[in-house]
């Protein structure tokens, strides 16, 4: 539900992008009957049974797959780890080039693969984990399961927030008080509008970047500038979680959007706070030894 909502709160298609979008469709013979335009943004949520040559694309005529179809919207993937790993690991390249290259023995041809990507997983092959009164998985399955996600695919995803299980009293007040307290649709889409508005102006002169998460690691060093007090965190936060270069990048440029929600033109401490906050199931993964063990520490 939260993954449809999505498309709900992205800006709204651009006729450029509306005409990419169709063309795509087009090719693959997706375009409604009678419609030159597709007219919104795609949502696409293959089953985790896909083959490789519908997800990536491919066949005779090297057709476009989903995550060509999904450009320009949401690439739905639950059961994130019951994909097949060849798929996952393809993920890869399209994450960091927004495109893919197919290559067959009649030619090659180059999709688009900019998509968002949302992903969802449990903690457990049952789904009950961590309370144990119903989960009956084994350390080693549990392992197994979350050892299906590779580090450099997790490196790639931006935000990994965990959504815990509500008591009946908390879902029952979150759904009674859900039309008073909570945001429209329509506010919340002008809220991303009114960032991405400041992310075009900071990358003016920048062809090529629209936004934060496009950012290169000269752009991020450029324009995430820190305060004393956040620049000391992060260096703390470095050096204790052991990060990668290419997920410290990652943090820096999630602060920087949420720092754009404040219309804050510095990071501060809580932006990193909450930046930081937002890679939790890479703590989780380390818990389990999943990455560990992968390298024989």
């Amino acid at each position: 539900m939260l993954a449809r909502a999505m498309t709900g709160i992205m800006p709204r298609l651009s006729p450029e992008e509306d005409v990419d979008i169709s063309a795509l469709y087009s090719i693959a013979g997706l375009l409604p009957e009678g419609r030159p335009l597709l007219g919104r943004r795609p949502f696409r949520s293959p089953h985790h049974g896909i083959g490789t040559a519908a997800f990536l694309g491919g066949g005779r005529r090297i057709m476009p797959g989903e995550i060509s179809l999904s450009s320009g919207g949401i690439l739905f993937m639950d059961e994130f780890p019951l994909f097949q790993r060849n798929i996952l690991e393809a993920l890869r390249e399209p994450l960091e080039q927004r495109r893919i290259v197919l290559q067959r023995v009649s030619g090659s041809v180059v999709y688009p693969a900019d998509f968002q990507l949302v992903a969802a997983m449990n903690n457990c092959p049952c789904g009950f984990y961590p309370d144990r009164s119903r989960c009956r998985c084994t350390g080693a399955q549990i392992r197994a399961y979350m050892g299906r996600l590779s580090k450099p695919i997790v490196e790639r995803i931006d935000i990994c927030a965990e959504a815990r299980p509500l008591s009946f009293d908390m879902f029952s007040k979150a759904s009674l008080g859900s039309s008073a307290s909570s945001p429209s649709t329509e506010a919340v889409r002008k809220r991303v509008e009114r960032v991405r508005a400041i992310q075009q102006e900071r990358f003016g002169s920048h062809p090529g970047i629209r936004y934060n998460g496009r950012m290169g690691p000269r752009e991020t060093e450029m324009f995430c500038r820190t305060d004393r007090s956040s620049e000391k965190l992060l260096s703390e936060i470095f050096a204790v979680r052991e990060l990668s270069g290419r997920t410290y990048h990652k943090i820096l440029r999630v602060a920087r959007t949420i720092a754009d929600m404040d219309s804050s033109e510095l990071i501060r401490e809580e932006h990193v706070l909450e930046a930081v906050q937002l890679r939790s199931i890479e703590d989780r993964l380390g818990a389990y030894g999943v990455w560990k063990d992968a390298h024989g520490q």
